[in-house]
């Protein structure tokens, strides 16, 4: 059984610099995330009237 591993920020990230990212202030690429970044992925590009 294959299971996923959800993306973890690092120590060092602050919770407002996942605002940012979440607001299109900063780029993902900008943090380092351990693990699947998929779901942020997915987060960013979700429109929520869709």
């Amino acid at each position: 059984m294959r299971t996923r591993t959800w993306p973890t920020p690092p120590p060092g990230a602050r919770p407002h610099e996942l605002v940012l990212l979440f607001y299109g202030r900063i780029a993902l690429d900008s943090l380092k995330l351990d693990g699947d970044r998929r779901h942020f992925d997915r987060l960013i590009a979700w429109e929520p009237d869709e």
